[in-house]
């Protein structure tokens, strides 16, 4: 379509531009957020798992109750 990376860059700088998509441009557009969006839950699950990981061997210190360490 002419003009497309207009439309485009409008969409992804404005999300009521969804509202005025030309007609065959919704599912398509629904699709590209949608996989960019499970790309992401993905990155942060293995982020988070990865963070379990590492911590997960940390010593546990008991604090002091007072000023005498016994």
């Amino acid at each position: 379509m002419p003009n497309a990376a207009e439309r485009i860059k409008k969409i992804l700088d404005d999300l009521a531009e969804l509202s005025n998509l030309p007609n065959g441009w919704f599912e398509g557009v629904i699709q590209s957020f949608m996989g960019a969006f499970l790309h992401v839950w993905l990155l942060m699950l293995a982020w988070g798992i990865l963070a379990l990981v590492f911590i997960s061997p940390i010593k546990q210190h008991r604090l002091h109750t007072n000023l005498e360490r016994k």
